[in-house]
């Protein structure tokens, strides 16, 4: 395979590091996500380390799972933008013109569509506490009907062999759900509009025997009051990604201006107490 990389960058906590990379004329997509890297590591050999080889028995080359997976790439998941013009004919985008931005804790993308008149952005952001946070942003230059926006996707790692979701009610806050992965989608709606004790908008991904004290464990959380839809998915080869958005299908009206919340996101090594940690530094600094 022809391995054409545009631009690589990271972002830096003292416990995890994000890698994203640019391959060929997709969006960028996160190529790394877990403890912190050597501040000298090759971006580059990061990235082509994630590339599968076309093998027997494929037609083409996977998709990649860019941080918005769109149709137009024959994605064989769930797509990270589903929207329709004013009288329902579905957007099928393609963004070409990609640009990409970092300064000394952030990375800004953008990505435009000038054929449908629609400009995506995309912004990471390292924190002190450990986390880092990133968000979307989608404009049109018309009306349109928009049924899903997920903020920037993440893979799921191979490593973690249980999603954990929590769930409960009131004095029964809390409850751990504990979800092997599988092939296929595992899917969350809370469309209350409201977070509650049913819907916690977070997931935790653990390595086999994680506990409290060992074990690597990745978080995300969804910093957004309002309903939400969360997505883990694993595809037939193998790959896994994590979607969170405002619940689909709750935007009733046409608009030209849609955004995700926060989605914050954690990594330890030293089990669910390094990850409590970070979110609660977080919280109490922030």
């Amino acid at each position: 395979m022809i391995f054409d990389l545009k631009g690589a960058w990271r972002l830096d906590t003292p416990k995890q590091t994000l890698v994203l990379a640019q391959l060929g004329t997709a969006l960028p997509q996160v190529v790394y996500w877990g403890g912190a890297l050597p501040h000298g590591e090759d971006l580059a050999t990061v990235a082509k380390a994630q590339v599968m080889d076309v093998t027997g028995g494929m037609v083409d080359a996977n998709s990649p799972v860019t941080i918005l997976p769109l149709r137009k790439d024959t994605y064989p998941g769930h797509t990270g933008l589903i929207a329709y013009t004013g009288d329902g004919q579905p957007i099928v985008p393609d963004f070409a013109h990609i640009s990409v931005e970092q300064d000394e804790d952030g990375l800004m993308i953008e990505a435009r569509d000038a054929a449908h008149g629609l400009i995506y952005c995309a912004s990471f952001k390292a924190w002190d506490q450990g986390l880092i946070s990133c968000d979307a942003t989608l404009d049109s230059a018309m009306p349109i009907r928009f049924d899903w926006l997920s903020a920037p996707v993440l893979p799921g790692s191979a490593q973690a062999s249980t999603i954990t979701e929590y769930t409960g009610r009131w004095c029964g806050e809390f409850i751990a759900n504990d979800v092997p992965w599988q092939a296929g989608q595992r899917r969350r709606d809370n469309p209350t509009g409201r977070t509650d004790h049913a819907h916690f908008p977070a997931l935790i991904l653990k390595t086999h025997g994680c506990s409290n004290t060992r074990g690597e464990a990745w978080s995300l959380h969804y910093g957004n009051a309002s309903g939400h839809t969360h997505i883990a998915e694993q595809f037939p080869d193998g790959r896994r990604q994590i979607q969170f958005g405002k619940a689909q299908g709750s935007q009733l009206e046409t608009g030209s201006h849609f955004s995700t919340g926060l989605l914050y996101l954690g990594y330890s090594d030293q089990g669910l107490n390094g990850i409590a940690v970070q979110n609660q530094r977080f919280v109490r600094d922030e």
